[in-house]
């Protein structure tokens, strides 16, 4: 099984475990959909992703902000397609160009670019992670909290399309439990931080 925690949280459980549990770091994570799930993007190898300078504009980098200075969304579709959907962003400058015919709105002291359809031609890998509900383990933990689990997918991408998708769920639960003392540190397969590294082939 893959590893439990338990997140107290008031509300809704599935609408607050994203805030729950993904805003643990108390960053504004760039976020992946994939197959109906939001991932949060962990880190990418080899090409670029999506920066502002590429659509004309130079953007404030805040220190919750990924050093891109936006908060990003994208979306692996149904056929695979790696795209853009929303961008997040203020300008040094407050110049805001339209990307791909779209004009963005103003939300709170940043302007939002929604619904975008543009194809990321990234090649290389990026490492996704998803937290869900795990409604069968709530008798594990302490009343109000959630209980739940989480996914690590490593995807490999060529100009844009998706080439093979790999689950490290298991790996990154090893992982854990053998720093929490669970397994023992000596598992036969080398460093287990080495291994988890996100590479290229």
């Amino acid at each position: 099984p893959l590893h439990l925690g338990c997140r107290s949280t008031i509300g809704d459980t599935r609408a607050s475990l994203a805030a729950a549990v993904e805003g643990m770091s108390g960053r504004f994570e760039d976020r992946v959909w994939y197959r109906g799930d939001e991932h949060v993007l962990l880190e990418s190898a080899g090409g670029d992703l999506i920066t502002p300078d590429q659509f004309g504009m130079s953007a404030i980098i805040a220190p919750r902000d990924r050093l891109h200075g936006c908060v990003i969304h994208y979306e692996i579709d149904a056929q695979g397609i790696f795209c853009l959907r929303t961008m997040r962003i203020k300008t040094l400058n407050g110049d805001y160009k339209p990307i791909d015919g779209v004009e963005p709105r103003p939300e709170r002291n940043v302007m939002v670019y929604e619904n975008l359809n543009v194809r990321v031609p990234f090649t290389g890998k990026i490492r996704i992670r998803h937290f869900y509900y795990d409604e069968s383990a709530a008798h594990l933990c302490e009343p109000g909290a959630i209980p739940h689990r989480a996914r690590y997918l490593d995807v490999t991408l060529q100009g844009g399309q998706v080439v093979t998708v790999k689950d490290r769920s298991y790996e990154f639960e090893r992982r854990n439990r053998t720093m929490a003392g669970e397994f023992d540190q000596v598992s036969g397969s080398g460093d287990a931080d080495d291994n988890l590294k996100l590479e290229l082939d």
